[in-house]
């Protein structure tokens, strides 16, 4: 299945990214650096999750994207699909408290 990644504000400069309405990741403008960057990085708890930096906020979608499809193609595809699962359960039961 292709990603659908969508971008959610936490607040200005600092977005959740979500695919097919999961949350697998984050960018956001690193302002407390020297140097103003954005950082992505890929949330899901697996062998091989990347991060990095970019200079602006399409260069980090750009790389979230190639980076979360390369892991989403990676063998092992159906560990992907049991953290996301897990992770979706884990919120459920955090929300019915």
């Amino acid at each position: 299945m292709a990603a659908k990644l969508v971008l959610r504000a936490l607040s200005p400069d600092d977005y959740a990214v979500l695919d097919h309405s999961e949350p697998v990741g984050r960018i956001r403008r690193a302002s407390e650096r020297a140097a103003d960057i954005w950082m992505w990085n890929v949330t899901i708890s697996l062998p091989g999750a990347a991060s990095g930096t970019a200079g602006g906020l399409d260069e980090a979608k750009q790389a979230f994207r190639a980076a979360w499809s390369a892991l989403k193609a990676a063998p092992g595809r159906d560990q992907l699909a049991n953290v996301l699962t897990a992770d979706a359960d884990a919120r459920e039961r955090h929300r019915a408290r």
